[in-house]
Order: structure tokens, then C-alpha cells, then sequence
């Protein structure tokens, strides 16, 4: 079931009355919480920034919330009804929104749990199989709408107008959305490891129109969750720049989980290969043998992407943890959606290698081994132990004074 998040609109249906929540229940305030769009902020250009919002909860009723203040870049009376009555299947019932589309009119919200249970009817069960990972859900008063699982509609949208929107459709987000609830503490599921160097010839080789420029960085991020998987942002924007194409490359995620043989999951490049071989999608050697070929240990040994982590220490003093990953030569696939057939990708060897200063303890420890020199030349160093000559206000420092290393924020 989840094929139907790659398509535009997920399913054509009668016009849905929505909720008419403030008549049903009366609201108690439980205080300010924060919310983070994903529909609105994918669609409309809302802040996918954390605003604040105030909370209240039906009275009698533990568990339904109205959120007001959400999208507040769009309007000033945003109103949102969230019912988590279920902590562990959260639902945002059909309702209609005060944010209006200059160009397809009043816009309805909704997320993918209501439409499975409400208009397909489905058992809470099924629909937790069928949407596996996309279920929203609130874990010490932090709900989480996944990727994909927001949903907007245009009821009074022209099939003809210059959007092309189906008035019965429903449209999914692809980012992610979270509200925090009074008392509820955030952290983001991954960990921004900073930038890291992609000596890259696994696509932009094969496609690129100009001379290819062989190194160029990339935001590396880490799953708080689960340490050894990663995922790689935007990777081959230098290429879909040189095609001239307005999208972003696609995310992709490296299992790093067994370091001697790492997977990267198939992703949709966005790219296509003619008629014969239609959108194109990538992944490991490794993937595809754990999901085709009877496991990943059947991926010969020259094809593994692999992963290798030393410690070193910068000119500044700080410890720094190198992670590189290497993709041999033929170590990923492409595959061909019009003749479903699979071909080597990854013409000649890449690597990928990112520096991250150690861990909070360290940092503690090198900002305690020596008191600071208040009469030395401070200097100032980014996460990858880059010399920063001009702080930014805002921006994560390391500062070196004398012998002492700090991490910093500078003041904005």
C-alpha cells in the first residue's frame, strides 16, 4: 500500500464533510507547545521552523488537542484538532483550514491514519501494517507525523486551473511534521554530522552533460536512534544543477549497521533512461542481494561499500572521529522501471569522508584541561576543524585560546 505515497494524489474520492470540533467539546488550556509543518510548509511555503502554539484539550476527553498559532506565516487564526486519544496511532481528522490558495481556494488537512480507518474503513491494525514507519504517534508528549503521512485537499480547486488539483484528491506531504505538547521535550531523530567530502563517480559520471568535478561536500546526518545508519543530503546536486533540473536529489541512507558491508536502500533517482529503461532508481549491491539475493552476505567481497572510523587530532587541539565510507568499483545497481531490469552502477571507485569533533565528553574535557589564556589570540574552528576566519551569530563553533578548546555558540 505504500506505492500510493509516490503518486500526486493518493486517491479520488467525494468531497469529505469536515470536523466541526469547537461544536463538539468544550477546551481547557494546557499551556504553549510548539508545532513544525510539513503539508503546509511542502505546499504553501509555511516555516517548517518550530513555532509556538497554544494547547488545549477537550474536556472529558484525555487526549483530543485544538492547536491554535499553527502556520502563523500564513494566517493569523490557524487552528489545528489532533486526536491522540491513541498515543500510538494519532490521527488528524478531515477538517477544514482558515489558510486559502490564492489560486485553488480553502484548503482541507487530514493525515493518512483518518483516511485508511475513516474512508477505507480499515481496522487500526491493518492500517498499522500497510503504513508500517508512517504511523503518527505520541511518545512523552511529542506526536511525530512522519514523512508523507500530512495530507491536503482543495475542495473548491479547478481540475482546470493552473495547479491541475483534484477537488477529491488528497495530496500527501514529504516532509515531516511534529507538536510538541506542554511538559514534551524534543530531539531530532538524526544528528547533523556536519559536511562531509564525496569524492563521488557512482551517478554524475554516467550523467553528467559537463567535465565532472570529482570532489564537493555534502551534509552528512547520523540517526540519533540507531548510530549506524546514515543519511547522505542532496547528494549529486552538482550534477542535477549541470541538467539544468530545479528538483533536489534524492536523500540517500546508508546502513552502516554491519560495517564491512554496508546497504544503501533503493532510491529514486528522479532521472530517466529513455524509453528502454524508464525513471531510474539506485542502490547497493549489498540491498539487493539482502532484499533479492538470499542476504547481504552473498554480495562478493570487491563489491561491499564498506565503512571505516579512526580518531585523529586537528591542529587545534580537538580529537576528531573520520568516518569514511568506500563504494568500490560495480558496488551499486541501477534499476529500470520500464524493463525491470537491474545494471551495474558505480563506474569507478568513490568514497565519502566526514570529520566530526569526538563526543560531548571530550569537548568537556579538552575546555577543562588548562584554564584559559584571556590575554591570547582566540581562534576559531568549524564541526570538521575548518578555520572559520568570520563568525557567523548563530553559527557552532570550536574556539582555541592559548591551550584550552571550547565549543561555542556565537552570541547572535
Amino acid at each position: 500500500m505504500k506505492k500510493i505515497y509516490t503518486l500526486a494524489v493518493i486517491a479520488s474520492l467525494s468531497v469529505i464533510p469536515t470536523l466541526a470540533a469547537d461544536e463538539q467539546y468544550s477546551w481547557v488550556h494546557l499551556g504553549t507547545g510548539q508545532y513544525r509543518a510539513s503539508a503546509m510548509a511542502d505546499f504553501m511555503g509555511a516555516s517548517a521552523e518550530f513555532t509556538d502554539v497554544e494547547v488545549y484539550e477537550a474536556a472529558g476527553v484525555a487526549g483530543m488537542y485544538k492547536v491554535t498559532g499553527v502556520w502563523p506565516d500564513l494566517v493569523s487564526d490557524g487552528e489545528l484538532i489532533v486526536d491522540a486519544t491513541d498515543p500510538g496511532f494519532v490521527m488528524i481528522p478531515s477538517q477544514k483550514t482558515s489558510v486559502v490558495d490564492p489560486a485553488d481556494g480553502v484548503i482541507n488537512i487530514a493525515n493518512d491514519l483518518w483516511f485508511y480507518t475513516v474512508e477505507y474503513e480499515w481496522p487500526k491494525e491493518s492500517t498499522v501494517e500497510a503504513l508500517k514507519g508512517i504511523v503518527a504517534t505520541n511518545v512523552d508528549n511529542v506526536i511525530t507525523f512522519p514523512e508523507g503521512s500530512m495530507l491536503l485537499q482543495w475542495p473548491k480547486a479547478s481540475s482546470s486551473g493552473a495547479n491541475h488539483r483534484d477537488p477529491s484528491g488528497w495530496y500527501p506531504a514529504k516532509s515531516g511534521g511534529v507538536l510538541v505538547l506542554p511538559g514534551g521535550v524534543y530531539q531530532e531523530p538524526w544528528i547533523d554530522l556536519g559536511q562531509g567530502l564525496f569524492d563521488e563517480h557512482i551517478v554524475s559520471d554516467v550523467f553528467s552533460p559537463e567535465p565532472y568535478i570529482d570532489s564537493y561536500n555534502v551534509t552528512v546526518m547520523q540517526k540519533r536512534a540507531n548510530p549506524g545508519i546514515y543519511q547522505v543530503i542532496d547528494p549529486w546536486h552538482g550534477l542535477y544543477e549541470s541538467l539544468g533540473s530545479s528538483a533536489t536529489s534524492p536523500t540517500i541512507e546508508l546502513d552502516a549497521t554491519d560495517p564491512d558491508n554496508v546497504l544503501m536502500t533503493r532510491t529514486d533517482l528522479g532521472l530517466n533512461g529513455g524509453s528502454e529503461l524508464g525513471d531510474l532508481s539506485i542502490s547497493s549491491y549489498s540491498w539487493y542481494m539482502h532484499t533479492y539475493g538470499g542476504g547481504a552476505a552473498n554480495t562478493p567481497e570487491a563489491n561491499r561499500i564498506t565503512l571505516e572510523t579512526e580518531e585523529e587530532t586537528g591542529d587545534n587541539g580537538v580529537k576528531y572521529e573520520v568516518r569514511t565510507f568506500s563504494f568500490p568499483y560495480r558496488s551499486t545497481f541501477y534499476y529500470g522501471a520500464a524493463n525491470n531490469k537491474s545494471y551495474y552502477a558505480s563506474p569507478y571507485a568513490s568514497t565519502l569522508t566526514v570529520r566530526t569533533v569526538t563526543g560531548t565528553t571530550a569537548i568537556e574535557e579538552i575546555g577543562t584541561e588548562n584554564e584559559p589564556d584571556v590575554n591570547a589570540p582566540a581562534t576559531y574552528y568549524n564541526l570538521q576543524g575548518i578555520r572559520v576566519t568570520h563568525p557567523a551569530p548563530g553559527q557552532l563553533l570550536i574556539k582555541r585560546q592559548g591551550t584550552t578548546s571550547t565549543l561555542i555558540r556565537i552570541p547572535r
